[in-house]
């Protein structure tokens, strides 16, 4: 079972929901959206209640409630999985690789905290990974996922979609409790 470490309003925003996802939640029932901005790299959870108006108060009853949250039950049960590509998804990604002149390079696959519900995806071509990836060689490319972030990815599967609103790539994600409207983030 995982164990909820002492939050403190001098922890980053981002790392919070990087290290306690579930912490959306309680930031939502408070009306405190830093979650979603771009500055909640960089912005502690003080910064962000207060420069937005909330009391010190509020800003205690935010951290009161972090710390008394439960901790989210399952959250690894599908780090084992794996992770699909579907062929058309790996076809996409060498035809860019090579448009690219990347033929030799992979496929980052990862999350980042951020967006309206709490995480985005990312993709980006990388040259080789770390110590801290999995590696997964499907269809002839070889894809890279941080085992943090697999924790967010284990049973998903990456696609490649060519619609009437437009062409991406999608991830098929089970692990997804609540996604934003516009689907560009998930929790």
């Amino acid at each position: 079972m995982e164990t909820i470490t002492k939050i403190t309003k001098d922890m980053m925003i981002a790392d919070l929901v990087r290290k306690h996802p579930q912490s959306v939640d309680v930031m939502l029932k408070h009306g405190l959206h830093c979650f979603g901005c771009g500055v909640s790299l960089y912005e502690t959870i003080e910064q962000g209640t207060l420069g937005h108006g909330m009391s010190e108060e509020q800003l205690n009853a935010i951290l009161e409630d972090l710390n008394n949250m439960e901790p989210e039950e399952g959250r690894h049960q599908n780090a084992e999985e794996g992770f699909a590509v579907t062929e058309k998804a790996a076809a996409k990604a060498r035809e860019f690789m090579q448009r690219d002149g990347k033929q030799e390079w992979g496929l980052r696959v990862g999350v980042s905290p951020g967006g309206c519900s709490g995480f985005t995806y990312v993709l980006d071509f990388e040259q080789g990974g770390t110590g801290e990836d999995m590696v997964f060689v499907q269809h002839g490319i070889k894809f890279f996922i941080s085992k943090a972030d697999m924790e967010h990815l284990g049973g998903s599967t990456l696609d490649y979609l060519e619609t009437l609103q437009g062409a991406g790539f999608k991830i098929h994600n089970p692990n997804v409790k609540t996604s934003c409207g516009c689907g560009k983030s998930f929790r």
